[in-house]
């Protein structure tokens, strides 16, 4: 008879380490998809404003082109190839100048 109360007890010593070992896994397992939920709605909000700064800026970028669009057909209209020849002359010349105080900035560090 001894011996069916020593096993019972032991059988209650397993099923309460198989307890307390389940519970610390589920409790492990909740803080576990805590910190990832945490970490995902952290990297929504950071993708959430990345997505803003881009619509902003392809916003701008079509402001821009739009502006650049107008001026080079009002351009058009007002410039002959004359004067689309002088303008080509002086910012050849322009380029030049600069490439040659480049040079001369470069001439004096060394």
């Amino acid at each position: 008879m001894m011996e069916s109360g020593e096993s019972k007890n032991m059988t209650i010593d397993w099923v309460d380490i198989a307890i307390t070992i389940l519970t610390t896994g589920l409790f492990a397992l909740i803080g576990f998809v805590w910190r990832f939920s945490h970490k995902v709605t952290a990297m929504e909000k950071d993708v959430s404003t990345h997505k803003k700064r881009i619509a902003k800026m392809e916003a701008d970028h079509d402001k821009v082109m739009d502006r650049m669009y107008s001026i080079a057909k009002d351009r058009s209209k007002y410039m002959t190839r004359e004067s689309y020849r002088e303008d080509n002359k002086e910012m050849s010349r322009m380029i030049a100048i600069a490439q040659y105080e480049k040079e001369i900035k470069e001439q004096e560090n060394e």
